[in-house]
């Protein structure tokens, strides 16, 4: 059984995609601390509790009905995007506080997962490159170093604009990821002339 038999017991009840993404708008502004919290357990993986919090979205939003479930498609792209976060965050290659900087981008993610199912076949999808070059910039960073700290400071501004200014459109995922990536190569520049 899925989302809805645990919810209620009335008339099962699908949002639609456009409900759906209206509540990952109001999760998106302010993320609730369950999702950005690390490592979890196993009765509560990233998917089920992101799906919770879409339940309690849709109550807050004034969505009818107490058996509310998702369409199949987007529960898909709920599982997935929340598969991939848990892929990537789970281990030892960051520390909690990294986590929770990443965490925060899992919204807009399942966002444009709603959107745009290619973000999950194509390896050069805007959002997989940010993603990747975020997590890039973050691996093995634990602001030891002022350069280090530089960037993670450069990597929470992505992030907040990331979160502040995504509305449907893809091409902020484009912008910040160049903005990013160019960032990280002077960095590394800057660091190797430090170096020698």
């Amino acid at each position: 059984p899925g989302l809805a038999a645990q919810q209620g017991s009335g008339p099962v009840q699908t949002l639609s995609s456009g409900e759906l993404m209206s509540i990952l708008s109001l999760l998106q502004r302010d993320v609730p601390a369950p999702l950005v919290q690390y490592p979890r357990t196993q009765e509560h993986p990233l998917a089920v509790q992101l799906r919770q919090e879409v339940v309690q979205g849709a109550r807050k939003l004034g969505v009818p009905g107490d058996n509310l479930q998702l369409d199949g498609l987007d529960e898909d792209a709920v599982d997935l995007v929340a598969l991939l976060f848990d892929v990537l965050l789970d281990g030892p290659r960051y520390d909690s506080e990294i986590r929770r900087k990443i965490g925060r981008m899992l919204v807009p993610y399942v966002k444009v997962a709603v959107k745009d199912r290619r973000m999950f076949m194509f390896k050069d999808h805007p959002a997989r490159r940010l993603l990747n070059t975020v997590a890039e910039a973050c691996e093995g960073n634990h602001g030891d170093a002022p350069q280090e700290r530089e960037l993670l400071t450069r990597v929470d501004h992505t992030i907040d604009r990331l979160v502040a200014e995504f509305n449907e459109d893809v091409a902020i995922f484009e912008a910040l990821e160049q903005e990013l990536r160019s960032y990280m190569a002077q960095h590394r520049r800057r660091f190797e002339l430090a170096e020698k």
